[in-house]
């Protein structure tokens, strides 16, 4: 008779599992990373687990799956990241609500800037989603920001380089 191989799978504690799904990460072991990860969510569906197993579809290349992980989830990393997944995937109305912390936030307010997630990196998120849609005053406004957040962005300079706004940004980024 024929006798299926089951893997078994020793039980592991939830952080040494996410250290082993971070570490797969680091070491461009995709496949593992994901294995793991989803394990890990099929555990504890919580917003670190949903974050992690993100993680590992996006650089998997897997923007739809990653979103679909983050789906509700309100923490800035999963605001962030799924902002960056809608982005790569042309939905950038969707983008821009979740780095503006939710629809209809008005620019003009000043409300929503301490609702964007992750600081300068949302901010230059949110700066090529406003160059994308064409409104090229309000991206050059998020991008400087980005860099007045932090000067060593060096994207978020290259994005208003693209918009013909260097000159925007002297006395932020040294010559």
């Amino acid at each position: 008779p024929r006798v299926a191989m089951v893997a078994v799978l020793p039980v592991v504690d939830e952080q040494v599992l996410r250290e082993q799904v971070w570490r797969s990460l680091r070491l461009n072991l995709i496949g593992n990373a994901i294995f793991l990860a989803e394990r890990l969510f099929a555990e504890n569906a919580e917003e670190e687990n949903a974050y992690i197993l993100a993680v590992a579809y996006h650089r998997q290349g897997k923007p739809v799956r990653a979103k679909e992980a983050l789906r509700g989830r309100k923490g800035e990393q999963c605001r962030y990241l799924l902002a960056q997944c809608c982005v790569e995937l042309g939905e950038l109305t969707e983008a821009e609500s979740e780095l503006a912390g939710g629809a209809g936030v008005s620019y003009d307010s000043g409300e929503y800037q301490n609702r964007v997630p992750n600081g300068a990196a949302g901010f230059y998120l949110l700066g090529r989603v406003c160059r994308l849609t064409g409104r090229s005053k309000q991206a050059v406004k998020h991008l400087r920001t980005a860099l007045e957040l932090n000067p060593l962005l060096w994207s978020a300079y290259e994005e208003l380089c693209q918009l013909g706004a260097e000159d925007d940004v002297r006395g932020v980024v040294s010559d």
